[in-house]
Formats: structure tokens, C-alpha cells, sequence
């Protein structure tokens, strides 16, 4: 058969193509939107070949994946009570374009509001509003027309007693792991905010850390800074914290020295 194909969604042509020895007509196209389609092609004919139509192939396009980077861009993690907290949201993927829409960001399943869009795919936004505690803080993108939505992993942002915040170091094992323990009384406990720094280690590579024998949270994800941070509520009694940076296949692994954080009551009032 020689003559022409043509390519419709619904009734609408999408394209054409011409019949040659070669093989079969073929369309690539960018230009469906989301949904459901029904492509149907449509075969000209020629002086010996009579014209005829495809069924219809139904092609469903969906939108684009995504995931969220939820980061602090202000105080350092712990904060302390009626302090300005910035929070900053970047949704990510793979295929070209910018998101864009809405981002909602969650204390738990409180909503705290929207964030300002900045046009390149983040969202920041900012509070003085948080009360002392822990706090467990996602950004929920709601999606447009291109990209699906989705929702940052959970980002612990501790609260502390204004005035109560201190600081103290871990010992470092030759050097190459700092880890730095913040604490302030937060509802009876110790919030403890940990920053490690690998001023060595490349960005993505991984430090846990340990209370005693038992892990604190996820295994973390150094920055581009060679920086990862975490904050939990430590409770009351005895505590051994101890940073250990896993390494990579040109860095080997370290380890701080184990510290201990002792958490008292909070006294009584007399």
C-alpha cells in the first residue's frame, strides 16, 4: 500500500504521515494533554488499495511524577519559641518544565497555610506561630495540569522554651566527623536538634545517628554543604549520642566519640 495515514484524537488530526517501502507510518508526538485519548488512524488508499480505519487505541497520558524537598531556611534546628521559622519547599522532577500550583504546609494534619510561590519551583513560607514541642512539618504540592502531586518526607522542627537552648560538642574521631548536639527543655523533655558535618564526605552520602545501641530516626543524607541535621525529643534520663558516618567507595567510614546528654525533670515550682 502506498498513499497517506492520518492520525486523529477524537476528531481532531493530530498528524499525518506518507506510506513508502520503508515500513509503516509513524507519528511522535508531545503534544497530548492529560487524560484519556482515543487515537484512531485513517488509511487514504491508493489505485489498487481501498482506504479503511483503525479501532480506536485508547492512550492515557498522566502527569508528570514528583517529589518534595522540604528544608529550614532560617533559625538553626532547634528553634526557640516566637522566633521567625522559614521553611523552604522544592518540588522536583525529572522531565523538563516548572511546577507550579500551590504548596500547602503541615504541622501533623494541621494545615499551617500556603507558601509564596518564588516562579523556579519553590515555596517558602514563614511562622512565629509554633509552640514549643516537636513538630512534625511536610509540604503537600497539590499538582497542576503537567505535574502530579506529592508530599515531602516529614521534617522534624523542635520548639524549645525561649532562653533554655545550649550547646555542646562531640568529640571527633580523627577529625573527619563533627557533630554538633543542640538541647532546650521542650514540655518536660530535652528537644535536641543534632547538625553532623563531614567537611570530606561528598554530597548524598550517608551518617546515622545512634542513642546508645538504638538509631535516631532515618539513616541521613549529608547536603552539598557535606551537612545533615535532625531533631527529635530526648526523654528523661541517660543518654549516649554517638554520630557514625557510613562512607563511601573513596572515604571510609568514622565515628565520634560517644557523648553523653544527661535529661533531668524540669523542677518544681515551690
Amino acid at each position: 500500500p502506498t498513499g497517506t495515514v492520518t492520525f486523529r484524537d477524537g476528531n481532531t488530526i493530530i498528524g499525518s504521515k506518507t506510506l513508502d517501502v520503508i515500513g509503516p507510518a509513524v507519528l511522535t508526538t508531545a503534544a497530548l494533554g492529560v487524560g484519556a485519548h482515543n487515537i484512531t488512524a485513517s488509511y487514504s488508499g491508493d489505485s489498487i488499495f481501498l482506504a479503511s480505519i483503525s479501532p480506536i487505541f485508547v492512550q492515557t497520558v498522566n502527569r508528570v511524577p514528583t517529589s518534595v524537598g522540604l528544608s529550614l531556611a532560617s533559625c538553626t534546628n532547634p528553634c526557640t519559641a516566637g522566633q521567625t521559622v522559614t521553611f523552604i519547599a522544592a518540588v522536583n522532577s525529572s522531565f523538563p518544565g516548572t511546577p507550579t500550583g500551590t504548596v500547602t504546609f503541615m504541622d501533623g494534619a494541621t494545615s499551617l497555610g500556603s507558601g509564596t510561590a518564588n516562579g523556579n519551583g519553590t515555596w517558602n513560607f514563614t511562622t512565629t506561630s509554633l509552640a514549643a514541642g516537636s513538630h512534625p512539618i511536610t509540604a503537600v504540592y497539590g499538582g497542576d495540569a503537567t505535574f502530579a502531586p506529592s508530599t515531602s518526607s516529614v521534617f522534624s522542627e523542635v520548639i524549645v522554651t525561649s532562653g533554655t537552648v545550649s550547646t555542646t560538642t562531640l568529640s571527633v574521631n580523627g577529625s573527619s566527623t563533627g557533630v554538633t548536639v543542640y538541647f532546650g527543655v521542650v514540655a518536660g523533655a530535652r528537644g535536641a536538634g543534632f547538625v553532623v558535618s563531614v567537611p570530606a564526605a561528598s554530597n548524598g552520602d550517608f551518617v546515622v545517628l545512634l542513642d546508645g545501641t538504638k538509631q535516631l530516626g532515618s539513616t541521613l543524607t549529608l547536603n552539598s554543604n557535606h551537612v545533615a541535621s535532625y531533631a527529635t525529643n530526648l526523654g528523661i534520663g541517660r543518654h549516649q549520642i554517638q554520630a557514625i558516618y557510613i562512607g563511601n567507595g573513596t572515604i571510609g567510614g568514622s565515628q565520634s566519640l560517644p557523648v553523653t546528654v544527661q535529661v533531668s525533670p524540669r523542677p518544681r515550682p515551690h
